[in-house]
């Protein structure tokens, strides 16, 4: 006979089918054979019934899905009323349970719903954290897990309610390995549940991938790179290839000392063959437990020679409409990227509301965007664009930046550009992309009696550094994770937390007390105190005991925020500064020892009348800071924002510097790189490749092709919305540049361009009169 024990979720939800999972003993289904005329050796599955009573009223439930003898999976059809029902389960043979449960169907009002979870495993030997994505999340969703046989569900900790449609969580260490039920319910107890194969407890700790190293993949070789995360001991990989997800032969190796930051591991991923164009996926596995794979982690590979999709309007927009703003991608250490606009000017438009030309206010804000990817449709977009909270010591125009990535550290430098004035600055200013394996770690909270009110409180803590330190001098620091806490009665919250090396005091932010309407919402944290480090931290770990309602108005930052912003070097290092609207890239080398790269400077004005022909070289140590460089010359003078490009036309790859079409020099030079020292060949011109006389485009390289978008025609100063390709040959030289088959949507003046992996973002710029902050994306496949 059937035994019958609970029933969960207790409530759901109408307005759709919902699945319930019931828990029991005796759920055996039973095997027998079909007569009647089918024939002998024909056989079916009878599973348990399940039905509910209202008011006398009987209802078949449907779709029972058979777990184990204790679990049974059955669909509430949408066509249930609402109310509260009796749930019976009755045997193959008959038999009905003694016991029976309780369901209440809510209205549809209010619906929760769980979609998915990242990731979805759990290592049953440590904690860990999860992401719920789904609907209709509070601040009162309590998810949890059930297992097969277990009595009841075990809720899961340190729950952070970050949205209606994600909640982070804890699942806490000693569930059995197997499969469990994910479910999220609200105050009410309605709610929803994942299929029980979605999430997985294994014995062997999950491999997790921080990110891949490097981009700009080309199809029709061998693809080999290096996947930085941890928990890699003793793994096996698989690369797998969207959309028909068949694997792709490989091999895994040790990575290079110094691929990936200190705080992560690090696998050297080569293919078998060579891939073809399109999205691939990485996933690690342990080899002492198959089932333990990592979430996946995406690239894009294109062709050497690659042709532009159609071009696309972003949803999205700058919040501050900027013309020749410095714009350049960066990745964090945690292997997120994200795109900044900085600097760049609004300006004055004359009595026609037409020209370019006049004054103009510079902009000293900075602002930033995380780089997503579109699982459905393959593809990278923008986040939102949101203020990062450090701007420029001062406003620049025509500046150029840099993203440089020196041991476990990245920067973005801030090179030359016009602050308003008839001169240029001569300041390089750098700031830190700041760092994930910064965070302080803050442990869950502890609750005692107090005064705060009952409710939900979240809780982060973040360091403010040294102002001697070398890389964010008073700077505040990424705050940790948060840690929630909830109390049904008033009560003080205790929190610990791990200390930072270099920082001298720590913010602490909190969520507003009850009955106030951002109470327990994530990203509503605002300042609860600040105290120096040896208030904080008497011992370790460090502590604070929360007992004040009152809050400041300070906020956290967000990932991706920059550290203060400093000056590295001002009118030095064999050449000046002082120059706007120069053209700038960096070469990235391991071949000096104590040596990340050099930044390279070419052309630029000081007073808008006439180009320079200056050629700097910074080689750039690996600590961020400058060696002396070397000063050459361009063959003739080159300014408004002429465009530099590097990449490889023998080996090594990226070996050549391009500098294109400055006015007034209408071509482009171009010179070989020594790999050794960075220094540079001498400049050569070439002045029969079908040169546009264009001004002001932004600029990427792909493979073997230069993009140039939109800009301003020398003689017609007519604002373009056509792209121009080219692509370089053997000698180094381009075949040609063309139109190419795609237009910007919006004709654009000193915009700015990044590409990551095989999709290009041109961000703002100036045209008929207005400065832009639209966002165009193109695919180069």
């Amino acid at each position: 006979m059937p035994e019958l024990f609970l029933i969960t979720p207790p409530r759901i939800c109408g307005g759709g089918d919902r699945v319930v999972r019931l828990v029991g003993a005796n759920f055996d289904p039973l095997i027998e054979s079909l007569e009647d005329g089918l024939g002998s050796g024909q056989f079916k599955v009878v599973l348990p019934d399940v039905s509910a009573t209202q008011q006398g009223a009987f209802l078949d439930l449907i779709n029972e899905v058979w777990i184990d003898d204790r679990t049974l999976d059955v669909t509430v059809p949408a066509t249930v009323p609402t109310g509260l029902y009796t749930i019976a389960v009755q045997s193959p043979f008959g038999e009905v349970a003694v016991r029976t449960v309780k369901l209440e169907v809510l209205p549809a009002a209010g619906t929760v719903t769980v979609t998915g979870v990242d990731p979805g495993r759990a290592f049953n030997g440590d904690d860990t954290r999860i992401a719920i994505s789904g609907t209709g999340f509070s601040a009162t969703a309590a998810p949890s897990l059930l297992q097969s046989g277990a009595a009841s569900p075990t809720l899961l900790t340190n729950v952070v309610v970050e949205s209606a449609t994600r909640i982070l969580a804890t699942v806490p260490k000693g569930f059995t390995a197997g499969l469990a039920t994910l479910s999220v319910v609200d105050a009410s107890g309605c709610g929803g549940q994942l299929p029980p194969t979605s999430f997985r407890i294994t014995e062997t700790k999950v491999p997790q991938i921080a990110f891949v190293a490097g981009d700009g993949f080309t199809d029709g070789q061998p693809l080999s790179t290096v996947v930085c995360g941890a928990n890699f001991a003793a793994t096996s990989a698989l690369l797998v290839a969207d959309p028909s997800g068949a694997a792709t032969a490989m091999s895994i190796s040790a990575a290079p000392v110094g691929a990936c930051p200190s705080t992560l591991e690090g696998i050297t991923v080569t293919t078998a063959n060579a891939v073809s164009t399109g999205t691939y996926r990485i996933r690690i596995s342990s080899t002492a437990d198959t089932v333990a794979l990592s979430e996946k982690s995406g690239i894009m590979v294109t062709s050497p020679s690659p042709t532009l999709s159609m071009f696309t309007t972003l949803t999205g927009a700058l919040t501050q409409p900027r013309r020749g703003a410095a714009v350049v991608a960066a990745q964090s250490d945690g292997g997120s990227r994200f795109v900044y606009a900085i600097g760049g000017d609004a300006p004055t438009l004359d009595g026609e509301g037409k020209s370019y030309a006049g004054t103009s206010t510079v902009r000293a804000s900075v602002e930033m965007a995380q780089v997503v990817f579109d699982d459905a449709t393959r593809s990278y977009g923008l986040g939102p664009f949101v203020a990062n909270r450090t701007a420029l010591p001062e406003g620049r125009f025509g500046a150029r930046a840099i993203f440089v990535e020196v041991t476990d550290k990245r920067f973005i430098y801030v090179l030359g550009g016009n602050s308003g004035s008839s001169n240029a600055t001569p300041n390089v200013v750098r700031a830190l992309v700041l760092p994930v394996s910064q965070k302080p770690r803050l442990s869950p909270a502890s609750v005692a009696a107090g005064v705060l009110p009952a409710g939900t409180y979240l809780y982060s803590v973040a360091a403010i550094m040294d102002a001697a330190d070398a890389d964010n001098p008073g700077g505040e620091a990424l705050p940790s994770d948060r840690a929630a806490a909830t109390f049904a009665d008033p009560s003080n919250v205790t929190l610990s937390f791990a200390p930072v090396t270099g920082a001298v005091a720590y913010r602490i932010y909190r969520t507003p007390a009850p009955p106030d309407p951002d109470a327990g919402i994530a990203g509503k944290e605002r300042l609860l105190v600040e105290l120096t480090a040896a208030v904080a931290c008497p011992a370790t770990p460090c502590t604070h005991t929360d007992s004040v309602e009152a809050l400041g108005a300070g906020t956290p930052l967000v990932p991706g925020s920059l550290g203060s912003w400093h000056t590295v070097a001002a009118n030095a290092n064999g050449g000046t500064f002082a120059m706007w609207g120069m053209s700038a890239d960096f070469y990235k080398t391991s071949a000096t020892p104590g040596r990340a790269g050099y930044i390279y400077l070419a052309g630029g004005t000081a007073n808008g009348a006439s180009g320079s022909a200056q050629m700097v070289t910074l080689p750039v140590r690996t600590d961020g800071a400058f060696d002396p460089g070397d000063a050459s010359l361009l063959p003739g003078p080159t300014f408004w924002h002429a465009s530099t490009l590097m990449f490889g036309v023998g080996t090594p790859a990226r070996d050549r510097l391009y500098v294109l079409f400055g006015r007034p020099d209408p071509y482009y030079h171009t010179a070989s790189i020594t790999a050794a020292n960075g220094g540079l060949s001498a400049f050569g011109t070439d002045t029969s490749a079908g040169l546009p006389a264009i001004v002001g485009s932004a600029a990427v390289s792909i493979g073997k092709k230069a993009f140039l978008f939109g800009g301003l025609g020398h003689a017609s100063q007519v604002i373009q919305n056509t792209v121009l390709e080219g692509s370089t040959v053997i000698s180094g030289n381009f075949s040609g540049f063309l139109p190419a088959s795609q237009s910007l949507q919006q004709p654009r003046f000193l915009a700015g361009a990044v590409r990551v992996g095989g999709f290009i973002f041109v961000i703002g710029g100036f045209a008929n009169g207005l400065t832009l902050g639209s966002i165009e994306r193109v695919q180069a496949q």
